[in-house]
Order: structure tokens, then sequence, then C-alpha cells
């Protein structure tokens, strides 16, 4: 039977009310710690990390089981509704990345390591210190040292030494946020309502509350979710005993192939780091796109490979015996940067009618296309857009950065952003990169002759901060938000005000909780990758750079360039030509670790078990099955959570005798 709906929900057309609002506020304030001691302290799984978060899914079943369940046998009428079960989830899906990779701990390292790495043979006390304003990093010696190798016993943590960096950063971090939330807001009616793209991610929160009922039964209710979730959770907690009690039988589903294969060996020495892993949980997300996106994701990826060995067999072997100077690999990723770049300014190409819409409603705001769910007008999001990017030249400006140059790197993140959030929209793929970082394909554009350190100072720490994982880029959880509003006809200043206030009180506590969590434990002996490889990269290479200025690079430009062609040639071709089945998603993510390591197997999997389902069953049966897709990612992913509580209890297998 439907709920009658609340004097609250009457009050509030938008479906925002401000229990919801404290609620979520309630969930971003404790996951801002929880994130980071799971996962720095306890060595646990990171909940903020991915396209989907398990910290949203964490929220989105705590409020539809205990929270709602308690509320509902006290009182049915004062039960929270589906849209604000919805608001909750979409401010923890929106900012729990903050408080990882996707912001927080990058911060808390570049602030510090060009000090805490700094030697005589690196020269960076030298040639990088003096050049990073005092506002923008940790003035203190032993604060810093405490962090990376643990504070000492009974020492309190010297929180107003952070104040002035983190009071930059996150004021950045704000407009960042803004210009791609505004820059989304601009095509989001017309990727939603006008291309149609299908938004899987966002389907699982809204699948899950349900759309008749009381929220979240009717999927409960559905024996194909169960057997789905089934699978997924038995495999996790069959994983989980392994963990502990080793004698427990278990097998991850991962198989590194390329182990086959002599990396010495030429020309299939190239296959070695291959790898066909599945997961349930990605393999339910891959039953739910259409079969040209599952399609374009394992096929090019394959393709991939083969032209690296066609390469090799020629002679193009990599940096020592590669002909002409030309590296295969180096060439294809910059063809991948390109290709995002390219990519972004089609994507805008194709929503040109919304946005000439939105420029000609700034003249005459009068003069607009009526949108009902409308979430910003569009001239208020042109204004964000233009205030967020003039504010960030001001900050370059004191800090002796080009100005020019930090605009043609926000353009390129943009548009590399949207991309990817395109790719997210319409394949929800667990993992997305951008090739070589953005400044690389900055440099290699245009040369570092001229370039200023101050210049090398921003944009290096901007890159690595906000550029460098693109899995959690801000933009794709602000576009699968905007679905979830649209969906569930969520419209209004009232929501953009919930997100606002969700996100600013995560750039506020984010970085606070990551650097409690680095002072118990220290984070030099953590991830290698995170905390010692990305801050030598881009401090080295600022080094580099100053000492050895270069001109523009030309094999660089020419694969950025190809990439760009092959994109576009790939998106015209699935607009104009009806029987052609490949996406150019796949193509912009080809060759990279992720699609490597995390995507391309599942795509295969979940496209043949599509097609098998159509071939026999036809939509009826595929339909039928649908509910088991979704049990699969949500069985998968409850697992985690469950594995990630019992480390919490009992502090990692060695904590139960």
């Amino acid at each position: 039977m439907e709920r009658e709906p609340t004097s609250s929900e009457e009050s509030s057309p938008s479906g925002v009310t401000l229990r919801a609002v404290v609620l979520g506020l309630a969930f971003v304030a404790g996951l801002a710690l929880l994130i980071p001691y799971l996962s720095v302290v306890k060595g646990g799984a990171d909940l903020g990390l991915g396209p989907i978060t398990g910290a949203s899914i964490l929220a989105l079943v705590l409020v539809l089981g205990p929270i709602n369940g308690l509320l509902i046998w006290r009182c049915r009428a004062r039960s929270l509704t589906r849209r604000e079960i919805l608001t909750v989830y979409t401010m923890v899906a929106v900012t729990a990345a903050i408080s990882t990779v996707g912001y927080a701990t990058f911060v808390m390292v570049m602030v510090t390591a060009s000090q805490y790495f700094a030697a005589p043979e690196n020269q960076w006390e030298i040639l990088v210190q003096p050049h990073i304003p005092v506002w923008m990093q940790l003035n203190n010696p032993q604060a810093v040292r405490w962090l990376w190798e643990g504070i000492p016993e009974k020492q309190a943590a010297p929180w107003g030494v952070w104040r002035d960096p983190l009071i930059t950063w996150g004021a950045i971090a704000l407009c960042i946020y803004l210009g791609s939330f505004c820059l989304m807001s601009l095509v989001r009616r017309d990727w939603i309502e006008g291309q149609r793209l299908v938004f899987p991610l966002a389907q699982i929160p809204l699948e899950t509350v349900g759309h008749r009922g009381i929220p979240g039964a009717p999927l409960l209710r559905q024996p194909m979710f169960w057997a789905g979730f089934g699978i997924a959770f038995l495999f996790g907690m069959i994983g989980l005993l392994s963990t502990y009690y080793p004698a427990v039988p278990f097998h991850d589903m991962r198989w590194p192939i390329g182990r086959a294969f002599n990396q010495n060996v030429m020309p299939w020495g190239v296959l070695n780091r291959a790898q066909f892993n599945l997961s349930w949980s990605s393999i339910g997300i891959m039953c739910l796109l259409p079969v040209e996106v599952s399609l374009s994701l394992w096929f090019f990826h394959v393709w991939y490979y083969t032209e690296m060995v066609a390469l090799a067999a020629l002679g193009f072997t990599g940096e020592g015996g590669a002909r002409y100077g030309l590296n295969p690999g180096v060439f294809f990723s910059y063809q991948t940067g390109g290709a995002l770049v390219g990519f972004g300014m089609f994507v805008l190409w194709q929503s040109r009618r919304a946005l000439a819409a939105s420029v000609r409603a700034w003249r005459d705001p009068a003069w607009r296309e009526h949108d009902p769910l409308e979430l910003v007008k569009p001239r208020y999001a042109l204004i964000g857009l233009l205030l967020s990017t003039a504010v960030l030249c001001l900050l370059a400006n004191a800090a002796g950065a080009q100005v020019h140059r930090l605009l043609i790197l926000l353009f390129m993140f943009y548009m590399t952003a949207i991309s990817l959030t395109r790719v997210i929209a319409a394949a929800g793929t667990n993992h997305v990169e951008c090739g070589p970082q953005i400044r690389y394909l900055l440099d290699h554009g245009l040369g570092t002759m001229g370039v200023r350190p101050g210049s090398y100072v921003l944009m290096n720490q901007m890159d690595a901060i906000f550029m460098t994982e693109f899995k959690v880029s801000f933009m794709h959880y602000a576009a699968n938000n905007m679905k979830v509003f649209h969906a569930s006809r969520m419209r209004g200043t009232s929501v953009v005000l919930a997100l606002a206030a969700a996100v600013v009180l995560m750039v506020a506590l984010g970085p606070l909780g990551r650097i409690w969590a680095g002072y118990q434990r220290g984070i030099g002996g953590l991830d290698v990758w995170t905390y010692d490889m990305v801050p030598r990269w881009e401090w080295g290479d600022m080094v580099d750079q100053l000492q050895n200025p270069r001109q523009a690079d030309p094999i660089g430009i020419t694969a950025m360039l190809s990439g760009g062609f092959v994109v576009s040639a790939l998106a015209l071709l699935q607009m104009r030509v009806p029987w052609w089945r490949l996406s150019p998603v796949g193509f912009l993510l080809q060759g990279g670790w992720g699609i490597n390591a995390l995507i391309w197997a599942n795509a295969l999997v979940g496209w043949a078990i599509v097609n098998v389902i159509y071939r026999f069953g036809g939509l009826r049966l595929y339909t039928k099955l649908r509910p088991a897709f979704f049990g699969l990612f949500l069985g998968g992913t409850i697992a985690m959570l469950v594995s990630s509580g019992v480390l919490l209890i009992t502090g990692g297998p060695g904590g139960i005798q």
C-alpha cells in the first residue's frame, strides 16, 4: 500500500526536509572520521573509493533498515519518505570520496611531502621550497615528521599549524567543485531527457528505495533479487572466513593470464601484464548496460593489445628498442589523454542547444525553455562556473603562477572530467582514469619553455590533489545525483543547498579525520602509489622541468590529436550509422590499468550473459532477471561492508584466537 504523504512532504515540494538534511550531515560528519580510521589505522577497505562508494551504500542500508524500520515500528506516519532517504544517500554519495583520494589524502601529502622527502641529492630544499607560499604548505618540520612517522605517545596533534594550508586548499576545492557542478547542471537535462543515458549507478539507489509501498520493500520481495544477492554475499563471506581461517578454501576469481608470457620474448611479451579478474558486483553492473556499451569496453581493450603485439612484431617495443623514438605504450597513453579532451569538447557540442539556451537565458532571463525539474537556473550555472574560475585565477596570481597556463589546465581538466563522467553515465564502470595526468598533456602540448616556478608549484599540487584519481571525480558523483533527483522529481534551491552544506562540511572535516588517522599510524609506510610515488613524481618533475625546459613534443601532440579524431569519428558513427554497435566509451579507457585489472573481463562476461538472455528469452526474460543484477551488486558491496565491520571489531585476523 502506498504511504500517505506527511505534512513535511506537503510543505516541501522539493522533497528535501530539515530532518533529512540533519541526518545526512550527521552521516557526513561520522564518515569523515570513520573512513580514514578504517582505511589508515585499521588497514581495511576505503569506503570512499569508487564511482559508487561503500559509504553511500552503508548510509542507504542503515537508513532503509534500522533507522526507518524503527520509525515505522514507532509511528508509520513519521517514517522517512523515499525522497528523504534519497536526500541522505545523495549527501553521502557526493562527499564520501572527498575524505580520501578525492581531496583529503592528497592535500595531506602534497603540503608536507616537499619537506619530508627533501634531501641534498634531489635539491628540493633549494629548487622547490622557496617557491611554495607559506599559506600553501605546512610550516612546522616536527608536525611534518610526526605525520609521516607517527606521533609520539602522549603528544597532542599540532592542529594549529594546519590552519592556513587547509583554508587555502579548501577554498580551491570548493571552487573546483562549484565549477564542476555548474558545468554538469548545464548539460543535465540533455543527458537525461535528450540523449537518455542509462546512469546505471544511479539506478542502484532508485531501485533499492523503490517506487511503491514501504521504501525498499518492492525490491526485497523479488525472488530474483535474493538469488543474485545470495550468490555475491555468500562469496564475500567465504572470502572473509578464509581471511581469518586460511583452511577455508577460497578463490578470488583473479587470473593473471599475462604471467604465461615472458616479457623479454617479443612480440607476445607485451601481454605479460594482462589480467582476467571478475567480481560479482561488477558483473551485476555490466548486465545493466546496453550491449553496445559492454561490447565496446572489452573490444577496445582487446584491440589495444592487438595493436601492441603488432607493433612489437615490427620492432616498436619500448624505450630501449623503439624505432624512430616511438614507445607504443606512451603513444597510446597520450592518445587516450587527447581522446578524453576531444570527447569532452564533442560532448559539449552534442549539448550545444542546451548551452546556447543557457547563454540566451543569461541575456534574457524571461526567455528559457521550461524545465520543471531544474536545480540551478542556467544563468546562475554560468555565473558560478565563471566566478569559480575567476577566484582560482586570483589565487594563482597570488601564488606566482601564470594565469593563462592555469586556464588551459582547467579547460583540459573539465573536458577530461566531463568525458569520464559520460563514461560513468553510460557504462557505470567501477574505475576510470585519464591516461597520463592532465599536467603532462599540457607540458607535452605546449612545452615548458618560460614556465615560472610558481606555475609548477600550484599546478603540480592541483594535478596531484584533483586530477590524479578520476575514479573519485566530483563531477560524476554530481551527475549521478542529478539523475537520482530527476527520477524522484526533486528540484529547486533546497536540493542544491543540502548538497552544498554536505560538501562544505566534508571539505572542512575530511582532511582533519585523515590527518588524525595519519598521526596515529604514520603515513610513510602506507600505500606506495599514494604516499610515495605521486609526490615524488610531482616535485621531481618540477625540478627536472626547471633544470631542463623542453619544447613541445611533436609525437605527444600527434598522439593527442589522433585520439581526439578517432573518438570523434566513433561518436559520429554511433550517432549516424544505425548498424554501428561500438560505443566510444571503450576507446576512452582502452589500455589503462583499470580496464585491464577491473573492467574488461567483467564487461565480456556481462555482455555474454545479456546476449544469451536476449537470444533465448528476449526482453521479457531480461526484465524478469534484472533484479538479480541489482542483487549481485548489493550482495558484493554489503559483503565488503560486513568484512569492514568485522575488521573494526576484531582488529584483523590476529584479533581472533
